[in-house]
């Protein structure tokens, strides 16, 4: 004699599970999206500002699905590592001209070279990522409660 178990709402979950990828994806490109934003908003407010070109050029995007979702907050401007980590005491030259021309207050100032005593590292990068790593995890926490919320409908 045989035995039938029959599971009710098994058809509806083979379901849901087919397209458990696509909710996946979506809550956890959400949660990317919100936490490089966070990062990039609190990396322009401790970025230090003389032009406000590097404050400016600071960008985020997110790129990838799945196990390749990467989130990149980052900047192209050349002296934004000096400016992260500091420099050492050096010697500026002129690269084109004869001599350099600054400003100092209001005086304008030429000179064959400068000695620069270095500069602090400001961090930016660095303490806009720490503080909010707690904000990154919540991020996650909520996108993988909502695909097990998605998925339970």
């Amino acid at each position: 004699m045989p035995y039938q178990i029959q599971i009710q709402g098994l058809d509806k979950l083979k379901g849901r599970l087919r397209g458990a990828g696509v909710i996946v994806n979506r809550h956890l490109k959400d949660a990317m999206h919100k936490s490089v934003f966070a990062v990039q908003s609190d990396v322009r407010r401790e970025t230090p500002v003389d032009t406000g070109r590097l404050r400016q050029s600071v960008g985020a995007k997110v790129t990838g699905i799945g196990a390749g979702l990467t989130g990149i907050v980052g900047t192209n401007v050349l002296y934004a590592q000096m400016v992260e980590e500091g420099t050492k005491a050096h010697e500026i030259r002129p690269k084109t001209a004869r001599v350099l021309r600054f400003m100092v207050g209001t005086t304008v100032v030429f000179a064959k070279r400068v000695r620069h005593p270095g500069s602090k590292g400001r961090w930016m990068f660095k303490k806009a990522f720490e503080g909010n790593t707690g904000n990154i995890k919540g991020f996650f926490t909520r996108a993988i409660e909502k695909v097990a919320e998605d998925l339970a409908r």
